[in-house]
């Protein structure tokens, strides 16, 4: 597992991890991505090609979603690029290359959608994949997997922020500040939702409701 040894950097490489110890002051290790594209789609089981297939319940309960943490892995390896990509372009205060960064986040949301759909009932996976449309600026879109995520999961704190964030960024600010109540309620001490809730309030945007 990742951090199970420090220096150890794991890339994903078909249904198993690479363990790379790369240089100190390196980024991260570079992805095959021919190969691993060739591994995944030739140590594909049967029936597990096309998603409508049917498959039995244990097939179900222990290899889908053995698959589903994979490419959810391949997803946060494009999250991690995509940061690099930031930081290397905000340390030499230029503008991040949209065009490489809209690239990698689309690698992104197809491998957290790959995992989602596999594993339905996973809150972090429909959670990744609200984040990777809100990356690629589909907002809207992004609002609907947040939901999920709350549905599975209604204390996950960190699905209503990013949803009221969203939420926010459509100027949806009484369903904005509705969130971050949420967010409040489950996380006291969160201070940015606290700040923009406030924000809100000041400006007159957010009224909370009477009880």
């Amino acid at each position: 597992e990742e951090s199970s040894v420090p220096e150890v950097r794991l890339v994903p490489t078909g249904l198993a991890y690479r363990g790379v110890i790369p240089p100190p002051g390196a980024g991260l290790p570079p992805l095959d991505e021919p190969r691993v594209r060739f591994l995944w789609d030739s140590m594909r089981l049967r029936n597990l090609v096309d998603r409508g297939r049917s498959q039995d319940a244990r097939t179900r309960r222990f290899l889908l979603k053995d698959y589903a943490v994979i490419r959810n892995g391949m997803g946060v390896y494009y999250e991690d690029l995509a940061d690099e990509v930031k930081a290397t372009a905000a340390a030499a205060k230029r503008p991040a290359p949209e065009a490489l960064l809209e690239s990698l986040y689309q690698g992104c949301y197809v491998n957290f959608r790959w995992a989602a759909d596999w594993a339905e009932d996973d809150n972090e996976f429909a959670f990744n994949v609200g984040n990777s449309l809100f990356n690629l600026g589909r907002t809207a879109e992004s609002t609907q997997w947040y939901e999920k995520s709350v549905a599975l999961n209604p204390k996950f704190a960190n699905a209503y922020f990013n949803w009221a964030v969203a939420e926010y960024q459509m100027a949806q600010f009484q369903k904005a500040g509705e969130l971050f109540e949420e967010v409040l309620k489950l996380d006291p001490d969160r201070k940015e939702a606290d700040g923009a809730l406030q924000y809100m309030k000041y400006q007159g945007w957010y009224r909370p409701k009477p009880f």
